[in-house]
């Protein structure tokens, strides 16, 4: 008996771990969609802000807002459901007031 669960617990000990989901496939996570990211750099540079700018705008604070942003723009990490939501919102407010957005 003892011998088994020795087996047991080195069997465990040496098993390899089960990689991470694909991210696409967690529920929640959208897929990386190039044009979206496309769409997110456009915005900016129509808006004619910097990325650190776009980061705060956004409300991606703190030390690795604008590198988070970056990732976004090259399409390297998915663009969260609420801040497509906020794009969109962006985009429509550039086009009635495109004075006024980006002050």
């Amino acid at each position: 008996m003892a011998q088994d669960a020795d087996m047991t617990e080195n069997a465990a000990m040496t098993a390899k771990p089960t990689p991470p989901q694909d991210m696409a496939k967690r529920p929640g996570v959208q897929d990386l969609d190039p044009a979206l990211a496309g769409r997110l750099q456009g915005l900016r540079k129509s808006l004619g802000l910097s990325v650190s700018d776009m980061a705060q705008r956004l409300g991606l604070w703190g030390a690795n807002g604008a590198d988070n942003l970056r990732q976004m723009e090259r399409c390297a990490r998915p663009l969260p459901g609420t801040l497509q939501v906020l794009l969109g919102y962006m985009e429509r407010d550039l086009q009635d007031r495109p004075w006024d957005l980006g002050s």
